[in-house]
């Protein structure tokens, strides 16, 4: 009876290690998010930022800059919980 109304949630696995940077792009948030993802931890987290600068610009503009100012706290954040786990180049 509850079939007809229950979604059905697909799962989508991505292994981010093995695409590169190019390879993640599409609509500017989606590509953020997923750099962010891959990259969030990195030691050279702060170095890669600056050539974001347009993705987060895009976000601004399609999204408001609240939304871009949620990201950028997501960033500081996870980079602050995670400076012990930093991942070395």
């Amino acid at each position: 009876m509850l079939a007809p109304s229950t979604p059905d949630f697909g799962l989508l696995l991505i292994d981010l290690a093995s695409l590169s940077d190019e390879q993640l792009t599409d609509v500017a948030i989606v590509e953020l998010t997923l750099l962010l993802l891959r990259h969030g931890r990195d030691a050279d987290l702060f170095v890669r930022l600056p050539g974001w600068v347009p993705l987060f610009r895009e976000v601004a503009v399609r999204n408001g800059l609240q939304f871009r100012n949620l990201v950028l706290e997501d960033v500081v954040e996870m980079f602050a919980e995670g400076a012990e786990e930093v991942v070395q180049p």
